[in-house]
């Protein structure tokens, strides 16, 4: 099971108070979470959905058409370009999104702050990626396909923050499912 990131718009909804619902999950202490929602002014019904009534994006990325990671959609092959992130460059995806680090299933990321990480990251990957995946492949052109791919992906990674920052940033939490 790999890391797999997905970007939510709650729309009329104050994410801070969707963010307490969501820490309600671990917690004992809250018996009924519909009662809890409701005192955060939040929709009872929204304590038993599994995305607390957020709406998922996934959109086809401008940039790279047709590649397999999309707006708001950082699934199919996301962990193994995380791993090469971290390996070649030394950056974790922890140290992009900080935030995620708390082990949190929903992540109200500083998205300035994560998109400049992001470019200063790809900067780094453009300059040792290829290098590392080499020394990790028998295959020159399987390292140089998984290079270009990886790119793309930070690419796409840009291109999400981008899309939250054109639209209304406080309505979007991300996703994180490990």
């Amino acid at each position: 099971m790999g890391l797999d990131v997905y970007l939510l718009r709650y729309r009329n909804m104050d994410t801070d108070a969707v963010l307490a619902l969501n820490k309600t999950r671990e917690s004992p202490l809250i018996v009924d979470p519909a009662i809890y929602a409701k005192k955060l002014g939040l929709g009872p019904e929204i304590a038993s959905r599994a995305d607390l009534g957020g709406e998922e994006i996934s959109i086809e990325s401008r940039v790279h058409p047709g590649h397999r990671v999309r707006i708001g959609d950082w699934d199919t092959g996301f962990s193994s370009d995380c791993i090469a992130i971290q390996h070649a460059t030394g950056i974790s995806i922890y140290d992009i999104f900080p935030e995620a680090s708390e082990h949190s299933w929903l992540v109200k990321p500083d998205w300035l702050a994560a998109r400049e990480r992001l470019v200063e990251t790809k900067q780094k990957f453009e300059a040792t990626g290829y290098e590392w995946l080499v020394s990790q492949h028998s295959n020159e052109q399987l390292a140089a396909e998984e290079y270009e791919g990886t790119l793309k992906t930070i690419d796409v990674m840009i291109e999400t923050i981008d899309y939250v920052i054109q639209s209304s940033s406080d309505e979007y939490l991300l996703d994180w499912s490990a």
